[in-house]
């Protein structure tokens, strides 16, 4: 992923009523599979775990011990909140899933990152390279 914007934006959609925080996306996966050849597997609220904001008093059911126990559908679906507070879309900007969006704040590389062949020409990979090259300047 790559934050394009002050992190701390994602406090304006926080309120005190729910556990967790992401944006809703509601999409199926344009490929079948993804990087790798991996199996692209398309469940209930797909994507909305890869970026939260945690409401931690009303996330106590979430033990090092439980998150590392319970299954993918319970924990990525957010079976164990009481609710799921919403982020706007453009905080979790699923590129190459999505078409592109100039006000994106965040760009997540849902299909593969810019460093990888195959992926270094698509939406935000020229931000993406700028931000590793500032990166890989600083000792």
């Amino acid at each position: 992923m790559l934050v394009m914007c002050d992190i701390y934006e994602l406090l304006d959609y926080w309120d005190n009523k729910h556990a967790v925080f992401a944006c809703h996306h509601d999409y199926t996966p344009s490929t079948a599979t993804k990087f790798l050849g991996n199996t692209q597997s398309n469940y209930p609220k797909k994507n909305w775990s890869s970026l939260m904001m945690f409401n931690n008093d009303q996330c106590r059911e979430l033990t090092p011990e439980k998150v590392n126990t319970a299954g993918g559908a319970w924990l990525h679906q957010f079976k164990w909140a009481n609710h799921c507070g919403s982020i706007p879309i453009k905080y979790n900007h699923l590129v190459g899933e999505y078409h592109p969006r100039l006000d994106a704040r965040i760009a997540h590389f849902t299909l593969g990152t810019p460093c990888f062949k195959d992926y270094e020409m698509q939406e935000f990979s020229a931000h993406w390279f700028a931000e590793r090259d500032l990166m890989l300047a600083h000792d």
